[in-house]
């Protein structure tokens, strides 16, 4: 089924484009192109820095964003803000403890019930 996107304080996502970019002297940025629009238009900027640019995300997810946004453009860093990759995956305490041997054994265990 479709993923329901929307706007506010429980905001979802749908990343439509990944770039990375590198400027000269600082380190890489990764810039989204993210939409709460069903009909995938009125676009946004999600701007990840400072570590967060290794989050692996690509178009089609679906995320969710805690910060602000300032006329259209998020900036998550490390002094504010976060992405939630999945934001409908939960996972429970025991299993990402289990999961210190193998990361993708415990997603995979939880979508295999």
């Amino acid at each position: 089924p479709d993923a329901i996107l929307r706007n506010g304080l429980n905001n979802r996502y749908r990343v439509l484009e990944v770039s990375v970019i590198q400027r000269n002297g600082t380190d890489p940025e990764k810039h989204l192109a993210i939409t709460a629009s069903p009909s995938l238009e009125d676009t946004e900027l999600c701007i990840l820095r400072d570590g967060w640019e290794s989050v692996p995300v690509v178009p089609g997810d679906i995320v969710h964003l805690e910060g602000e946004c300032s006329s259209g453009t998020w900036v998550i860093n490390a002094q504010s803000g976060y992405l939630v990759l999945y934001p409908d995956l939960l996972l429970s305490g025991t299993t990402i403890s289990s999961s210190i041997r193998c990361m993708r054994r415990a997603v995979l265990s939880e979508r295999f019930r």
